[in-house]
């Protein structure tokens, strides 16, 4: 679905006069496009933003995001402006997060200066530039096709809304589950040093791995499901020699993790049931 500011302005001059509505369209529009109608309601009508702001506060619907949008605005009187020192410290901090991360040079070319320029004046906070670097530096480092595209040049050409928006997507659900994944992660690191007899090679940065976790979370699986099928697995495959050198924790992770469960399940279940045979406790069959 192509949604853009003229969708904006039609919904509200064609369905503005019904209420009911234009609250339909205004949430059915943000849940498709992943754009807050926000700047535009501010830049295109004319609405008295201290009047929205307490109305919209009052209502308990806005997002810190939507906050800082209205207060950019707000300050700029509707036009948001920036000095050029301002913008220069912008530039050399977002480009210089990226270098960290990379630990390579990189030089703040015009070109750069231009892009970083272009949506800080659109409204994204150093804060975005960084959550995009960290997102996909991590997600494209290993990836031979990909990590030579860890560039201003790519990462924020005229897909950078949408980076910032997957990026805000992970951060906020790796926020949530943190403490979950660090210990999902040890507990994979102590099993396997315990059957391996050696320190195993993980990323713990690695969003592909958070990735699957945050996923198998959000799915309904407890940490401890995850921790019983990550030590059951890696002390089954570790007794297999033509399995045990491929043993990692995105395996264990994949998209056959509910067999994983069912059949870890199925074999503490039996396991339980022979120990209960061998101490006098009878078959179950019996019963």
């Amino acid at each position: 679905m192509n949604l853009s500011t003229p969708t904006l302005r039609k919904i509200f001059e064609n369905y503005g006069h019904n209420n009911e509505l234009l609250i339909f369209l205004l949430g059915v529009y943000a849940a498709k496009s992943k754009v807050s109608p926000i700047k535009y309601l501010f830049e295109e009508m004319s609405i008295d933003i201290d009047t929205a702001k307490r109305a919209l506060i009052d209502l308990e619907i806005l997002s810190n995001n939507d906050l800082k949008t209205i207060e950019k605005i707000q300050s700029a009187q509707v036009n948001i402006t920036i000095s050029e020192n301002e913008y220069e410290t912008s530039i050399q901090n977002i480009i210089n997060h990226l270098k960290g991360l990379k630990k390579s040079r990189l030089d703040i070319t015009a070109n750069r200066k231009a892009l970083i320029k272009k949506w800080l004046n659109k409204g994204y906070s150093e804060e975005d530039f960084m959550a995009v670097n960290s997102y996909f530096f991590h997600l494209w480092k290993n990836d031979p096709k990909f990590s030579r595209y860890i560039k201003p040049e790519t990462l924020y050409n005229e897909k950078f809304p949408n980076r910032v928006e997957t990026a805000r997507e992970f951060y906020s659900s790796y926020n949530e589950y943190k403490a979950e994944i660090k210990s999902i992660i040890h507990s994979y690191e102590e099993v396997y040093k315990e059957c391996m007899h050696i320190e195993p090679s993980i990323d713990r940065a690695s969003i592909p791995l958070q990735s699957a976790i945050v996923l198998l979370l959000n799915n309904g699986y407890s940490k401890e499901d995850i921790v019983f099928v990550v030590e059951s697995s890696v002390r089954s495959w570790s007794k297999k020699p033509e399995i045990a050198p491929y043993i990692s924790l995105e395996k264990i992770l994949d998209n056959k993790f509910p067999d994983r469960l069912r059949a870890a399940k199925a074999f503490k279940q039996k396991k339980n049931i022979a120990l209960y045979d061998i101490f006098g406790g009878g078959s179950s069959r019996d019963k």
